[in-house]
């Protein structure tokens, strides 16, 4: 069970979907996810988390993250000139990577590791020196990319002859072949641009020196992940670095349940908050799924990304949370509606609103409606007839709107639906002793059905609504409520009033019989979106789905 939320995650989400309802600069259709599908995004911390988790479990050899750094060097003494070796050894703890706040073209990070032993000897019949520990080594200004490989036992084994794509290039899924795409720290791309930093503990002395400040040992140190002097960049089973520091991969695989978000192209970029976020940095993968409607502009798309943000003063994840999950309003109405109304015998139809923070749709009902005709009794032998009627609701469409109303509370449904009649009604007056019945009094009832609000009819009626959320997937339910249809109708009529409203009553407590069933989508399924390492983002199904206009869910990294 979700524990109840903190007053930070509450604050947290109340101001991302209040920005989302009310952006001070609107982005187009109102809609946050830069035109794609799904956009999942991960904080930085999290990531970090990942990967320490996998450098704590997993040796050198079978992950091929750094932990031990053994090397021999050639020397030469400056004052005699005479040649020597130096034997380095060095121990690293997880990594953590730091995203670039300045790259707004292409996605960078930083990858920090923490020297927390080793030693150092400078000549077979020096003294060894060991390494006081607390002093990091910063590999700067590497790129992020995609490279495709399978994930096996925790491992990643590269295509054979794999590319790695810059990650400013959307990547491409073949429709007939499964296949898995990771993000990966490509350090073989720009191995020039890679630089090497020593950064000291915060209570340094300045007269001290380190060893990690020779600029042998941090070319070595770049080597292991460029490959730029002696083989040391590819692992002993020629696997390139890149792929023992995965942080994200999507796959195209078919679901089988539900509505099927098949990935066919995906990209990613980076987001570094400022002010108030400025220690917040996270990584957000855009997926565009097959069948979808929505048109992804790649095109500078970690800049634009980056400033639709801090031009709204919100987060891609709100306080409190390390992980969310943004699904365009596009693709909710045009594929997750659409699918759910389908199974209930309905048709779909976009309204689009695209300077409003609601989704609009036309709903058609394929079934019938039969009206029964009325016989009313009266005056003992005096008849009020009311005509049936067959009457196809393909005719009648059904205005749906969502939207998120109270940014603590559930979405709000409404629905607008008028269904107008004429109808016609006869008095027949049957004289006892007399002879056949009489035809007396006549007319036509110009009715409209609706399903409205209560007080105001031409306004539309808010429907119950039920939204379940759990780590697999979340279900709607809505409830059309047809018992709360409303009847208008203005007729005179010179038969009995009290024969004229029993029967004007039976019309008026009829209502097609229609529903929507349950339906939801398994989003994490769907979007095949996982993490390395075997864990995926556990939505937190007290914040529950929010429809600003976009689907918006949030949660954490957590175990599998």
């Amino acid at each position: 069970m979700t524990a109840p939320l903190s007053d930070a995650q509450k604050q947290g989400v109340e101001s991302m979907i209040r920005g989302m309802n009310h952006p001070k600069s609107a982005p187009p259709d109102m809609s946050f996810t830069m035109g794609w599908d799904v956009v999942a995004n991960y904080s930085e911390t999290q990531i970090n988390s990942l990967l320490a988790e996998r450098h704590r479990s997993f040796t050198q050899k079978q992950s091929g993250m750094l932990q031990e750094l053994r090397f021999e060097n050639d020397e030469v003494d400056n004052r005699t000139h005479q040649k020597y070796k130096s034997f380095w050894h060095v121990k690293f703890g997880p990594p953590v990577i730091e995203f670039n706040a300045r790259s707004v073209k292409t996605p960078c990070c930083s990858l920090k590791m923490e020297v927390i032993g080793g030693s150092v000897q400078w000549g077979s019949e020096a003294p060894v020196e060991s390494f006081e520990p607390g002093w990091f080594v910063s590999l700067n200004n590497v790129p992020l990319a995609s490279a495709m490989g399978e994930l096996v036992e925790g491992k990643i084994q590269p295509e054979e002859n794999t590319s790695i794509i810059p990650g400013t290039k959307p990547i491409h899924f073949d429709f007939d072949v499964v296949k898995q795409q990771h993000v990966v720290l490509a350090f073989e791309m720009d191995p020039n641009s890679i630089t090497v930093t020593a950064i000291p503990p915060e209570d340094w002395n300045k007269d001290d020196s380190h060893s990690v400040t020779d600029s042998q040992f941090q070319d070595r140190f770049k080597a292991y992940f460029t490959g730029t002097k002696g083989g040391i960049g590819q692992l002993v089973d020629g696997v390139p670095r890149a792929f023992s520091y995965a942080i994200a991969s999507v796959n195209n695989q078919t679901n089988s349940q539900g509505v099927e978000l098949r990935p066919e192209k995906f990209q990613f970029a980076t987001y570094c908050g400022s002010g108030h976020w400025e220690n917040v940095t996270i990584l957000s993968i855009f997926i565009q799924v097959v069948g979808g409607v929505s048109k992804p502009d790649s095109v500078n798309l970690q800049q634009r990304w980056t400033t639709q943000w801090y031009d709204n003063g919100i987060m891609p994840i709100p306080a409190g949370f390390s992980a969310s999950l943004l699904l365009s309003s596009s693709l909710f109405k045009t594929t997750i509606l659409q699918h759910g109304f389908k199974n209930s015998g309905w048709s779909l139809k976009d309204s689009p609103t695209p300077n409003e923070a609601v989704n609009k749709v036309t709903c058609l009902s394929s079934e019938k409606w039969n009206v029964a005709e009325q016989n009313i009794k009266y005056h003992q032998t005096s008849v009020f007839h009311v005509d049936g009627s067959n009457v196809n609701l393909k005719d009648c469409p059904l205005e749906l709107s969502i939207n998120q109303d109270d940014v603590n509370g559930p979405p709000s449904v409404r629905a607008l639906w008028k269904i107008e009649r004429s109808i016609n009604w006869t008095a027949k007056w049957d004289f006892a002793y007399i002879g056949p019945n009489y035809e007396g009094a006549s007319g036509t009832i110009n009715a409209t059905y609706q399903l409205c609000d209560t007080d105001n009819h031409a306004l539309p009626r808010k429907l119950n609504s039920t939204v379940k959320v759990t780590d697999d997937d979340f279900k709607f339910d809505l409830n059309l409520q047809t018992k709360d249809f409303r009847m208008d109708q203005k007729e005179p009529n010179g038969i009995s009033w009290d024969a004229w409203h029993e029967g004007m009553e039976k019309l008026w407590q009829q209502a097609p019989e229609v529903s929507v069933a349950s339906f939801g989508i398994g989003f994490l399924r769907t979007t095949n979106l996982l993490l390395p390492g075997s864990k995926v983002m556990g939505i937190n199904s007290t914040v529950g789905v929010k429809i600003p206009k976009d689907l918006v869910l949030v949660g954490d990294v957590v175990p599998a």
